[in-house]
């Protein structure tokens, strides 16, 4: 993965090789880093992902910002970010502007929303959630099938798309899924 502001290698076998400061790279706080050095990570290191029941989770898709990287998981489509939270940008909410995460966190709010892309700025990240198919209506007979899905979401500065600082992620653009009528529900 190349970035415009710095580069992720996320190899095979999940070990990662990049520019640690900011805590972007998700390896924690190095050595370096505590005596005052930038830190840059010059051998592949083991990044690790792990669900609530500690199973190791695959990613399928990374964005890099300056000082931040975001995640999604492959399968469930969720979301980890790390690194710098100034602006927002990790969308963690106006609690935690200006921290620091050093270990990849999930984004928990986010995970009602299947995330099929993820594209992180120099201050803002913008997400983007998978499209599909769905049938609605009424009765069996009055049923069509619907695109739902590819509704953005903005978090961090506010010159990225809507104007306005939003520290938790917000839609920007599309329509969230319908929910299900109390008939399909029934089935």
């Amino acid at each position: 993965l190349l970035s415009s502001f710095f580069f992720l290698l996320l190899l095979q076998n999940q070990n990662t090789l990049t520019d640690a400061s900011h805590g972007k790279l998700g390896i924690g706080k190095t050595s370096w880093e505590r005596e005052g050095y930038e830190c840059y990570c010059p051998v592949p290191w083991p990044l690790k992902f792990y669900d609530q029941n500690n199973r190791n989770l695959k990613i399928s898709q990374i964005s890099c910002g300056n000082a931040h990287t975001c995640f999604i998981t492959q399968g469930d489509g969720r979301l980890y970010v790390c690194g710098s939270n100034d602006g927002g940008r990790l969308g963690l909410g106006r609690e935690r502007l200006g921290t620091t995460v050093l270990i990849p966190e999930c984004v928990e709010y986010m995970n009602d929303h299947k995330l099929a892309k993820v594209s992180c700025g120099a201050t803002h990240t913008l997400l983007l959630t998978e499209i599909s198919s769905v049938w609605e209506g009424e009765t069996e007979y009055a049923k069509e099938r619907k695109l739902v899905g590819g509704v953005v979401f903005q978090a961090g500065s506010a010159w990225a798309l809507s104007g306005i600082l939003t520290p938790k992620f917000t839609l920007v653009g599309g329509k969230p899924k319908n929910k299900k009528n109390k008939r399909q529900r029934l089935q």
